[in-house]
């Protein structure tokens, strides 16, 4: 009797992929430093939530309403120009700041700079994803598991841009101020741009010919996701799910991590950077796991995984309910958030995964733009309204609803998904 064959991870560690790897290094640093950055240097300027809040907010809308934008390019363009063209246009960006911080309303300028750094980023992201199965094997025996083991893998290294980049910021903000802090995302972006150029020719299939221009076609890939989508129940119940824990967690840690260690707890920029950069490691620690046990990670196992991750607030709000010393509550903070932030990771790269093997090549950047545009279209508005909720009501409180809507959610999905099974 035949043996299988057993998996081998170099079969994915090919040049090709490595070079993939690097870019998305370089291109998330910059990404990440900036919009670390910018939000936090008015935070600090103002001490206003609610401010801090709308920014974040507002940055996030072009997010939104492009990413499914960047699903229909990726399938349709050539994604080493489209990839070199977006970060360069990040570095530019960057520049910009620099040059107009002085000259212009620094609040309108940080919102207008992050926007534009959103919206790029909501284009390049489904360009990455997309290039995956063209770079990756995924024929024959193990085909899947590739997949899953190199879309972990890109995770990893992203979640470790987003551990580092932080603690980076963090550093030279508060010693040297936001100048130096925007050069370094400029030329990350910058280097990411010409490695793109030079190292990074990811093998394309023609898109087909069509004479409806690129505004219908563009169109007609949305329909033609959603076609997919609302034809599948689980993958229906598990994006709502997602949807939902954007708008009721994600959105609340983003505006209140910041929040509580440099306005309640009254800790340094540094410690914040480094609070940003420890918790993210959480997030590289998910991806690992996924991609040494790809097979303990189910759409099932969602529902369970974002209960958990609501319920990892209980600690802090307990912490900051007995006014427990600010360095004790820092601690509990980031060991809560760190296993929080795992098990959203575990749940991104399970969903990204399944699309990438359920899913015709053809369609995967359509796919993955929609989905990718309906689990972001709630963070703008989590964030704008968890502000003045945060300005106006006790901490420990919020945190606690926070985790009982998740584990509601969590149990009415259980439900819905047993009744349609």
């Amino acid at each position: 009797m035949n043996q299988p064959t057993k998996f081998d991870q170099r079969s994915i560690l090919t040049p090709l992929f490595l070079s993939l790897l690097i870019t998305e290094v370089l291109s998330s640093l910059g990404q990440v430093i900036l919009t670390f950055a910018l939000p936090l240097h008015l935070l600090n300027l103002t001490g206003s939530a609610s401010l801090y809040g709308l920014v974040t907010a507002l940055a996030l809308i072009p997010s939104v309403l492009l990413t499914p934008l960047g699903g229909g390019l990726a399938d349709r363009l050539n994604k080493r120009t489209s990839m070199a063209v977006l970060d360069f246009s990040t570095a530019v960006l960057a520049a910009l700041y620099l040059l107009l911080s002085r000259k212009l309303d620094l609040v309108v300028l940080t919102i207008a700079v992050m926007m534009d750094v959103y919206g790029l980023h909501a284009l390049y992201s489904p360009v990455v994803q997309a290039a995956v199965p063209f770079i990756i094997d995924a024929s024959g025996e193990h085909g899947n598991e590739r997949l899953t083991r190199a879309t972990a893998l890109i995770t990893q290294v992203t979640s470790l841009t987003i551990m580092l980049g932080p603690v980076l910021a963090g550093m030279l903000l508060g010693f040297a101020g936001i100048g130096p802090v925007v050069l370094l995302a400029g030329l990350a972006c910058l280097l990411s741009s010409i490695w793109i150029a030079l190292a990074l020719p990811i093998p394309r299939r023609p898109a087909a010919e069509s004479s409806r221009g690129l505004l219908k076609n563009l169109l007609a890939d949305f329909a033609q996701a959603a076609h997919f989508l609302l034809a599948r129940y689980q993958l229906i119940v598990v994006n709502l799910l997602v949807t939902l824990a954007n708008f009721v967690f994600a959105a609340f840690a983003n505006v209140a991590l910041p929040y509580v260690v440099t306005q309640l707890l009254g800790l340094s920029n540094q410690l914040q950077g480094l609070a940003e950069g420890l918790i993210s490691a959480g997030g590289l620690a998910g991806a690992v796991l996924v991609a040494v046990r790809p097979a303990w990670f189910t759409l099932e196992r969602v529902r369970a995984l974002l209960a958990a991750c609501g319920l990892c607030l209980l600690p802090i709000a307990l912490s900051l309910f007995f006014a427990a010393p600010p360095m004790v509550s820092y601690l509990v903070l980031l060991a809560s958030l760190a296993v929080a932030v795992g098990l959203i990771q575990c749940v991104s790269v399970t969903f990204i995964a399944y699309e990438q093997t359920e899913t015709p090549k053809d369609l995967v950047g359509k796919v993955i733009g929609l989905t990718m545009c309906l689990a972001m279209a709630a963070m703008p508005l989590g964030q704008a309204l968890y502000g003045p909720i945060i300005d106006h009501l006790p901490m420990p409180a919020i945190m606690l609803a926070v985790a009982l809507i998740m584990v509601t959610a969590s149990l009415l999905a259980r439900r819905s998904m047993r009744a349609h099974s």
